[in-house]
């Protein structure tokens, strides 16, 4: 976390990025950045702003296992009392790709999860930075189109902002600029991944099954496939 934090404020140090946005469960990083970076000559222009989920919601101590103990999220006041004293907003809000209940049935379910699923791709903070910073937009934390820095514990993004509404807008949605950190192996957000052994990998190995190896081309179409 520490070193996720520190690359990204040096970042919008020295390319005038003002703000921030720090996904947090605790109201850890929050605390780290105000105490030990924003007090630094160089970085104390930053904002931190905090986004945490609702106050209360159950989840998994430790996502990758199972029979991980059962914890409630939220920052606790008296820890939102301190972030208040050094000036940090705390914003709880249900997450923009989280389900919710479907009524009767109390099945959750939401189809913007798909799309956290897909921005998974680059690990699971990425969807987090994303939906902090909307949630930072609609609060009125972040102006729309407003340039800002979004951060879990080890993912970190630029991104231009937008408001929930307008998230996939053409002409208004959010835009990432630049990832300045993602863990090197996803082993919380797919630690089931069957190829995640393989990844950083140098030796050469067989390649998987059906891979296609240099000089087969039998399989390849002449074009994309538009006829």
């Amino acid at each position: 976390m520490q070193m996720c934090l520190e690359t990204t404020f040096e970042w919008c140090a020295k390319n005038h990025v003002s703000k921030a946005v720090i996904f947090t469960a605790t109201g850890d990083g929050p605390l780290y950045a105000v105490k030990n970076l924003l007090p630094r000559p160089d970085l104390s222009g930053v904002r931190v702003i905090a986004v945490t989920p609702p106050f209360g919601r159950v989840y998994r101590e430790d996502p990758r296992k199972k029979d991980s103990p059962l914890v409630r999220a939220g920052i606790q006041p008296a820890m939102k009392q301190l972030l208040s004293g050094f000036g940090v907003p705390v914003i709880a809000a249900q997450l923009p790709f989280k389900e919710v209940h479907g009524g009767q049935n109390e099945q959750r379910s939401s189809e913007w999860t798909k799309v956290s699923q897909a921005l998974s791709i680059l690990g699971g903070g990425f969807p987090l930075c994303v939906q902090a910073v909307l949630v930072a937009c609609d609060a009125g934390e972040v102006e729309p189109g407003e340039r800002v820095a979004a951060l879990t514990a080890d993912t970190s993004v630029i991104v231009l902002s937008s408001r929930t509404e307008t998230f996939l807008s053409q002409r208004e949605g959010l835009l990432i600029e630049h990832i300045l950190c993602r863990p090197g192996r996803y082993d919380i957000s797919k630690a089931e991944h069957e190829w995640l052994p393989r990844m950083w990998r140098t030796e050469i190995e067989p390649s998987p099954a059906g891979a296609l190896t240099e000089g087969d081309h039998t399989a390849l179409p002449d074009n994309d496939g538009d006829e």
